[in-house]
């Protein structure tokens, strides 16, 4: 059976990282399980790693390293 792929927007990774509440948290972590489950196949676009690791700059980076 073919799995789902699901190309995931960089603020909903934002959301999900960086623990911040918002009106689909609840879809956001249901989404990113079923990636780690492989239920479906979650990707991320390329750029969207810098603009993780741009706006995460507040947190330690060793944090940050372990998010991406």
């Amino acid at each position: 059976m073919k799995k789902i792929k699901v190309l995931m927007d960089t603020n909903i990774l934002l959301t999900y990282v960086s623990g911040r509440e918002d009106n689909y948290t609840e879809a956001i972590e249901d989404i990113i399980e079923s990636c780690v489950e492989e239920e479906i196949e979650g990707y991320v676009a390329f750029h969207s790693l810098s603009i993780i690791w741009y706006v995460s700059r507040k947190h330690p980076e060793e944090e940050r390293r372990q998010w991406l």
